[in-house]
């Protein structure tokens, strides 16, 4: 299933860095923007069809 990136494009491959935590529904992954270290959850919808990806600053 895809989830959407920071500009909106929709992939369906998990960014690099991808490791599950201990909670099935939620991945957690370090995105690099402007050579800044972000830390990114990718939160899976419940039906699994879908994903929700919050940006912690």
């Amino acid at each position: 299933k895809g989830y959407k990136d920071l500009s909106g494009q929709e992939t369906r491959t998990m960014p690099d860095g991808v490791f599950v935590t201990s909670n099935d529904l939620v991945y957690q992954c370090k995105l690099i923007v402007n050579n800044q270290q972000r830390l990114i959850y990718l939160h899976r919808d419940p039906s699994g069809k879908s994903w929700f990806m919050t940006v912690c600053a």
